[in-house]
C-alpha cells in the first residue's frame, strides 16, 4: 500500500492502493476565504471488501481512522462484507440507503426492460431522495463526523459515486467549498471507477451508462432538493451536529 500523498495545486485526488481502488481518494478543496481542507481528514471511496485485515490495519495506522461509514444496503453488505479486524469494528457505522427511488430503480433493473432515458430519470429521482427521504441518514452521518473530533473519516457505498458522492458534497459545501469544486469532485468518479463484471451483469446494457456513469444533473437534483427543504448545506450540517457552536468547532478542525 502506498503512502497517502498530499493533493497537488489542482486538487487532484490521490489513490492509495497501488491503483486497485482509484476511486478511494482523499478529499480536498479550498474555501471561498482561502482555507483548505485538512489533509487526510476525509476519505471517500467504494467498498473495500477485498482488503485484508492487515491492509485495514495499515490504513488505520496511517490515517488514524475514527469512523468508517457504510451506506450500502443490507444485501450489498451480505454479499461483499468489509473484512474489518475485530479492533476496528468499533469504528464502523452502518447507515443503509435502501428504499424509495433507489429501490424502485433496482426493481426496474430486474425487469430487464429499462431504457437509458428511464434509468437516468430514475437516477435523478434517487438523488432527490438522498436530500429528502434519506436525509435523516445523512444527518446521522454528519453527527458522527462531528464526533470524530478532527480525526480521519472514511465513508463509502458500493461504487463510491452516488450515496458517497452526495455525502462528500454535503461536507464540502458545509465547509464553504465553492460549488464548482464540489461538482468537480463529484464528477471525478466518472474516470476513477468502473463496475466489475459481476455488477455489470446485473444491469441491462441500455441502462449501464446511466447507472454506472455519473452526471452533473444527478447531484444538481439532490442539491436543489436540499436547498428547497434546508436552505443550505451549512444550515443542515449545523442542525445535524447539534447547533452552531458544535458546527463551528467542526469547521475549524476540518480546515487549515
Amino acid at each position: 500500500m502506498q503512502n497517502i500523498c498530499p493533493t497537488d495545486g489542482a486538487e487532484r485526488w490521490q489513490a492509495i492502493f497501488d491503483g486497485h481502488h482509484p476511486n478511494f481518494r482523499m478529499m480536498g478543496g479550498t474555501t471561498a476565504d482561502g482555507r483548505r481542507l485538512r489533509r487526510g481528514a476525509f476519505l471517500r471511496g467504494p467498498a473495500l471488501h477485498d482488503l485484508t485485515e492487515g491492509q485495514w490495519r495499515a490504513l488505520h495506522a496511517e490515517r488514524d481512522l475514527a469512523l468508517i461509514v457504510d451506506f450500502r444496503r443490507a444485501d450489498e453488505v451480505l454479499e461483499r462484507p468489509n473484512r474489518l479486524p475485530e479492533d476496528l469494528r468499533q469504528h464502523a457505522v452502518a447507515l443503509p440507503i435502501d428504499s424509495g427511488a433507489s429501490a424502485r430503480l433496482a426493481a426496474e433493473l430486474r425487469a430487464a426492460s429499462v431504457s437509458h432515458e428511464r434509468a437516468a430519470l430514475a437516477m435523478r429521482a434517487a438523488y432527490t431522495d438522498f436530500a429528502g427521504l434519506h436525509l435523516k441518514h445523512y444527518a446521522d452521518f454528519l453527527a458522527h463526523v462531528a464526533r470524530a473530533s478532527g480525526r480521519s473519516v472514511f465513508f463509502h457505498c458500493t461504487a463510491g459515486k452516488d450515496r458517497t458522492g452526495f455525502a462528500a458534497a454535503l461536507i464540502l459545501l458545509a465547509l464553504g467549498v465553492p460549488r464548482e469544486q464540489v461538482m468537480a469532485d463529484f464528477l471525478a468518479s466518472a474516470d476513477l471507477w468502473r463496475p466489475d463484471e459481476g455488477l455489470q451483469s446485473r444491469v441491462p446494457e441500455p441502462a449501464r451508462a446511466a447507472i454506472f456513469g455519473i452526471e452533473a444533473a444527478y447531484l444538481d437534483a439532490a442539491l436543489d432538493e436540499l436547498a428547497r427543504t434546508q436552505g443550505s448545506a451549512a444550515t443542515f450540517a449545523s442542525r445535524a451536529m447539534g447547533g452552531e457552536q458544535a458546527f463551528r468547532a467542526w469547521v475549524d478542525q476540518s480546515l487549515t
